[in-house]
């Protein structure tokens, strides 16, 4: 009686290119970029999902104050805007003006690296410049959500005012102040304009007759 060998069963190896149409056990998505430094990783996931302490986050933001020479600082609410704006729409604004000047912060952190590589006597290494790119990248991008958040708190304050008050704060350019300096002197233009507006209007509605007796008086 013939017995049958009991050996192990072999698993044959599959050679990389098999792998790969299979799909590895971590499939990462088109868009994803290279990995990086596995410890950064480790805290900022940490951070994603808990957030900083309210204490660490003040010490940060106080660590990386402004640069002289560049505004990042969240523009002030003006007081012309505030008093017709309402607590609501005033409550969201201090909100969004913390969030800004903490993305001040980081791009004030930035601007500080980019200062320090850029001021660095040895030669540019490609290493060097690469980290330079990803910097700029990383300051344009948080200064676009800068702008953004200066938008919306705009919008929040201006929806619901008066449509030529409205005009007048639409039409002004972002600075120090959410609305641009000298908002008072604009808001008494704007009020001209429509007085002015109003008149001619209420003018070319009179009889001729009641035109030409309003010109002899």
């Amino acid at each position: 009686m013939n017995s049958r060998s009991t050996s192990p069963l072999v698993t044959p190896q599959l050679n990389q290119d098999l792998l790969q149409i299979r799909g590895g056990t971590e499939d990462v998505g088109k868009d994803n970029g290279p990995p990086i430094n596995i410890e950064i990783s480790a805290r900022w996931n940490t951070l994603l999902k808990t957030g900083l302490e309210t204490d660490i986050r003040n010490q940060l933001v106080k660590r990386n104050p402004a640069p002289s020479n560049c505004t990042l600082q969240a523009p002030k609410l003006n007081p012309e805007a505030k008093m017709p704006a309402g607590d609501s729409a005033i409550k969201r604004d201090d909100r969004l003006f913390v969030i800004q000047n903490q993305i001040g912060a980081c791009l004030a952190a930035i601007g500080k690296s980019l200062t320090i590589l850029l001021s660095e006597e040895e030669t540019e290494t490609d290493k060097k410049l690469e980290a330079l790119e990803a910097l700029g990248d990383a300051g344009r991008l948080l200064c676009d959500v800068h702008h953004v958040q200066s938008e919306t708190r705009r919008a929040l304050i201006t929806i619901n005012l008066n449509k030529d008050f409205k005009d007048t704060l639409e039409n002004s350019s972002i600075g120090e102040w959410l609305f641009g300096d000298q908002l008072s002197n604009r808001l008494v233009e704007a009020k001209a304009l429509v007085k002015s507006s109003q008149l001619k209007k209420k003018n070319r509605n009179l009889s001729p007759r009641l035109r030409t007796d309003s010109r002899i008086i």
